[in-house]
């Protein structure tokens, strides 16, 4: 996941570098400073309650969140945790 400001791509994945996307992004968006920024684990934006679940620990059972984002496979019982949150959406 990343943030294009101006002429700079706030990303929080280390492969950036290896990651022919992404350097043809930037090039085809004449990005020329990419910078690694960790991003929080849970967010608004646009009046949504986004949280992202990764493979790292995350304590998600006080959040209600809207959007629920999965990335780098993360180990968590996928029912269960349906069941607990009220999501409107799972990617």
């Amino acid at each position: 996941m990343g943030y294009k400001h101006g002429r700079r791509l706030l990303i929080n994945d280390t492969l950036y570098k290896t990651n022919s996307t992404i350097k043809d992004f930037c090039i085809g968006e004449n990005i020329d400073n990419i910078a690694y920024v960790p991003f929080k684990k849970n967010f608004s934006f646009k009046n949504y309650d986004i949280l992202i679940i990764d493979s790292t620990e995350v304590n998600y059972k006080n959040l209600h969140p809207d959007i629920v984002l999965l990335v780098n496979l993360p180990k968590i019982n996928l029912e269960r945790f349906i069941k607990k949150t009220n999501q409107k959406e799972l990617l």
